[in-house]
């Protein structure tokens, strides 16, 4: 039994270093009004009103690639959540970083097969938006969409995955800012 509640307290952990993330870089009043909304539903905000009930959520992050290929981010664990399990396709790339808090990012390949250079860029970008966002050498895991589900009963943004690979990179806000332009 106590196994059973330290891998509890031990996941428990692991998702409030997201939220902490989420907060930390949150822009504007509507991305912390949805992670206010995501810990009220989660039961750790008792006393938390919604003030705009039809507050229209935030949207991805989009970057283009370039090749082309529009890559999309996560904001915070619902959407991350939206991304992958909802919004992305079977052979479209998921990108997350290793062990960290960080965001979903997502390749959408149409059906095509994705150059290694945007492979590059959205490791990069999962990196950039991660709490790792600070180190030269990141690690970020990499697989089809397919590959990515979610555990019952799993907290918002926490997923599992399997047949991954691992891509080694260092976070740069210049080429980021670059495909976010280009996306524009």
């Amino acid at each position: 039994m106590l196994t059973e509640l330290i891998a509890q307290s031990d996941a428990e952990a692991a998702y409030l270093e997201t939220v902490q993330y989420e907060v930390d870089a949150a822009e504007g009043e509507a991305a912390l009004g949805e992670i206010r909304a995501e810990l009220k539903a989660g039961g750790y905000l008792k006393y938390y009103k919604v003030r705009d009930k039809k507050q229209k959520p935030a949207d991805f992050l989009r970057y283009t690639s370039s090749d082309g290929f529009p890559i999309l981010v996560g904001r915070n664990n619902a959407q991350n959540d939206r991304l992958t399990l909802k919004t992305a396709r079977g052979r479209d790339l998921w990108f997350h970083v290793k062990n960290a808090p960080g965001s979903h990012v997502v390749v959408l390949g149409g059906g095509q097969r994705i150059p290694e250079r945007t492979q590059t860029e959205a490791a990069i970008l999962a990196a950039v938006h991660s709490s790792q966002n600070s180190g030269a050498k990141v690690q970020v895991d990499y697989t089809e969409v397919k590959n990515v589900w979610k555990a019952n009963g799993a907290k918002p943004g926490m997923v599992l995955y399997e047949t991954y690979e691992t891509a080694v990179v260092t976070p740069d806000p210049a080429l980021a800012q670059r495909l976010r332009d280009a996306g524009r």
